[in-house]
C-alpha cells in the first residue's frame, strides 16, 4: 500500500513516473511509465518528468560545461542601506545567481541592538 488514504476507484499520481488506483479497500495497484528511447541525441533528465527531456546540442553543452565549472555565487543587485523604526516592515531587493546559491546576511550597525537576518535571495541563471 502506498500510504494513501484511497476508496475504491480513486486513481493518484505517485511521483512523475507511476500512476495507482484503489482496487479494493487493503490494496492499491500502481504502474509505471515506460518510456521510448528518447528520439535525439541530446537530452536531460528532468525532476518533475518522468521520461528524458530533448535539447538542443548548443542548450545541452552549455548545462555540461556550467555542471563543469559552476559559476560562483555573485550578488548583482545589492539591498541599498535602509532606516526604520522598531516595528516597522522592510523590503530590500537584491538580486544574486551561482553555484552555489549566493547567501546575504544583513546587520544591524548598532553592536547594542545586534541583530541578524539570513537571507537566501531569490536567483535567476
Amino acid at each position: 500500500s502506498s500510504g494513501i488514504n484511497a476508496e475504491y476507484g480513486d486513481e493518484w499520481q505517485q511521483g512523475p513516473c507511476t500512476r495507482c488506483r484503489c482496487v479494493d479497500t487493503n490494496r492499491d495497484e500502481c504502474v509505471r511509465e515506460v518510456c521510448p528511447p528518447p528520439a535525439c541525441e541530446y537530452f536531460t533528465f528532468e525532476a518533475d518528468k518522468c521520461c528524458p527531456v530533448c535539447q538542443d546540442r548548443k542548450e545541452y553543452l552549455e548545462m555540461v560545461e556550467r555542471a563543469r565549472n559552476p559559476d560562483p555565487p555573485v550578488i548583482v543587485k545589492k539591498p541599498r542601506n535602509m532606516t526604520a523604526l522598531v516595528g516597522d516592515t522592510l523590503t530590500m531587493d537584491c538580486t544574486g545567481w551561482g553555484d552555489p546559491k549566493p547567501q546575504i546576511t544583513l546587520v544591524r550597525n548598532q553592536p547594542e541592538e545586534y541583530v541578524h537576518f539570513h537571507l537566501e535571495p531569490e536567483t535567476s541563471s
